[in-house]
């Protein structure tokens, strides 16, 4: 760290924090505190720095005022003058440096704590027990997040603030000890203070927090649904249920704000009243002769500067440890929430699949085939097939599960998807997804550019403009703006919805899957263009596996043939037993 007191960010990466089944919030704002030590402990020492040099600007004027000034020593007074001029440069550039390491550790842990919750959220493995919705988990990875990592800052401010004290206590006993002892008691009674009335703002906040997540979530689940509202007429429903949720966050803000004017007028009295009395007491031996004139300037300077650290310790300490501690007991519900799925115990690896190299343990083979085993039917399907399945949205679902999709569909104890002779149950999710992509029917596109939508890190610009030409996006590039560069908006709602579906199927395309699995990709768009996509599509997949999930005549007419999955109809093992193990008809081919 050079010299201007500059955190060095090429570590920014390291991760400080140790976060186990074990911790606790309390433990994990600990943690945050203590990361970081030296960094942590020069800061601490610059602010004590400013605030010592804060203390010590009334000693001065109080000597001089007794001294030079009294005397009419011209130069003795300009020689204060020069002396508090560097007291000034030494405690504001003290404050400026500290605070800059600290605001630094704060943004550098904040990063961190950012990093983790989302690597949970985008973990493959998903969420299991109740849906999350996207505002909620914004809430935690924002709001939250920001609140744990402020609490790096009571290594700071309120570490300066009880060297001012401390200081200020130190002065006042070299001119009247019963005055040090009043400091002691006056910051110990703010402190019981602040202590007291942050038991409930601690609750409040947590409440709060968890009300706001709640009426982000539902604000999200709104705007996301918003055309679908329109179309049902649900307008009011949906007008009721956004009320009732943002008026419950605005209670609940309310109650909070509550205890905290609370805690903050609390401490701001119990400083009034003692400021109020060691004036009264340092005015009164004044005028009795106790005192000179330096040293009441001294003592009332001293007693005005104290006040606000005095006040501010308790509530520093307070409401950041508060609103930590209720931010980081839902920071760690988030990270330990369960997995939907989880990784097998044995390490299983798939073997090099339809050409796509994966790591493997022990030797290698060629693999060619995908054998599905669902609802109680056996289905097999060999590279280079192109085949439609006929089947209901719960089975779709169902089969984007076993092909590690992001479904939350459970599967029956027989239920299987085996590629290459390895069950898919057990292969990390991640593995899978190298070789198998489950292309959901809602399409969930981030605000870039068309190209890189399409892209999305994983294919070279040739492959990107070969899926779009398959996709159909041909006339769409022709009426963009900018072509394949024009930006398409917040989850591309500068797009049509037919444009969006096309987009997310090209995207699929592009990564070239060994194993592709499409959820109905062009219910919204027209019958011309949906004959010339399915075609296109089946083209571009000469090679591989693709499975179709419609009832669309289009895709039939292109499929080599179309499965058919029995309705799911109560049985022995939950499902009625189909006649053959592969229901199927023949298809055209194009």
């Amino acid at each position: 760290m050079p010299i201007t007191c500059v955190p060095d960010d090429s570590r920014i990466d390291d991760r400080t924090l140790q976060i186990t089944e074990d911790t606790t919030p309390a433990g994990l704002l600990r943690q945050v505190l203590t990361a970081h030590p030296r960094r942590t402990a020069l800061a601490a020492v610059l602010a004590v720095l400013h605030q010592v040099g804060e203390a010590c600007v009334p000693l001065l004027i109080g000597w001089a005022l007794d001294g030079p000034v009294a005397a009419g020593d011209l130069t003795g007074t300009l020689t204060y003058v020069g002396v508090l001029g560097m007291a000034f440069v030494v405690l504001s550039t003290g404050y400026r440096m500290g605070a800059r390491l600290a605001f630094a550790g704060y943004g550098q842990l904040e990063h961190e704590l950012r990093t983790l919750t989302t690597d949970r959220i985008l973990d493959a493995r998903g969420f299991g027990g109740r849906p999350r919705l996207a505002g909620d988990l914004l809430a935690v990875a924002s709001s939250d997040v920001q609140a744990v990592a402020r609490t790096k800052l009571i290594s700071f401010f309120p570490v300066g603030e009880l060297a001012a004290l401390l200081a200020v206590g130190v002065l006042l006993a070299v001119i009247w000890w019963p005055l040090a002892v009043g400091v002691l008691i006056g910051a110990a009674v703010t402190v019981a203070v602040a202590d007291r009335a942050m038991r409930p703002l601690a609750a409040r906040l947590r409440g709060a927090q968890a009300a706001a997540a709640a009426a982000a979530g539902t604000a999200a689940d709104l705007i996301s649904g918003l055309r679908v509202v329109k179309g049902l007429g649900a307008e009011p429903e949906a007008r009721r249920r956004y009320e009732t949720s943002s008026r419950s966050a605005l209670d609940a803000a309310l109650r909070a704000n509550g205890s905290r004017a609370v805690m903050e007028s609390s401490t701001s009295l119990a400083g009034g009243l003692f400021v109020v009395a060691v004036a009264g007491v340092a005015a009164h031996r004044t005028v009795h002769g106790s005192f000179t004139i330096g040293e009441l300037v001294t003592v009332v300077a001293l007693t005005q500067l104290v006040v606000g650290p005095m006040t501010l310790l308790g509530r520093n300490v307070g409401i950041f440890w508060a609103a930590g501690l209720a931010s980081a007991e839902r920071v760690l519900t988030l990270l330990r929430t369960p997995h939907d799925r989880q990784d097998p115990t044995h390490d299983r690896n798939l073997s090099t699949v339809l050409g796509v190299q994966v790591p493997v343990e022990g030797e290698t083979e060629r693999g060619e085939e995908l054998a599905l085993r669902i609802g109680g039917g056996e289905y097999r399907f060999r590279e280079g097939e192109f085949v439609v399945i006929e089947a209901t949205p719960e089975q779709n679902a169902l089969l984007g599960r076993l092909l590690g999709g992001t479904s939350t569909a459970a599967p029956g104890p027989d239920d299987r998807a085996v590629l290459s002779g390895t069950d898919l149950a057990d292969c990390p999710v991640d593995l899978i997804r190298t070789v198998v992509h489950v292309a959901p029917h809602d399409t969930h596109l981030f605000p870039d550019t068309l190209d890189d939508a399409v892209a999305a890190g994983r294919g070279t610009p040739e492959n990107t403009r070969a899926a779009q030409t398959a996709a159909g996006l041909d006339d769409v590039l022709a009426l963009l703006p900018e072509g394949g560069h024009t930006q398409i908006g917040e989850a591309g709602r500068r797009l049509s919805g037919g444009q969006r579906q096309r987009v997310a199927l090209a995207r699929a395309l592009a990564g070239r899957p060994a194993v592709l699995l499409l959820d109905d990709p062009t219910t919204a768009v027209d019958a011309v263009t949906e004959n010339q996509v399915a075609r296109s599509v089946r083209d571009f997949r000469a090679e591989g596996i693709t499975l179709v999930c419609t009832s669309s005549p289009a895709w039939r007419a292109v499929a080599d043939r179309t499965v058919t999955l029995p309705e799911p109809t109560p049985g022995e093992d939950g499902y009625a037993q189909p006649e053959t193990s592969l229901e199927c008809t023949a298809g055209a081919t194009s």
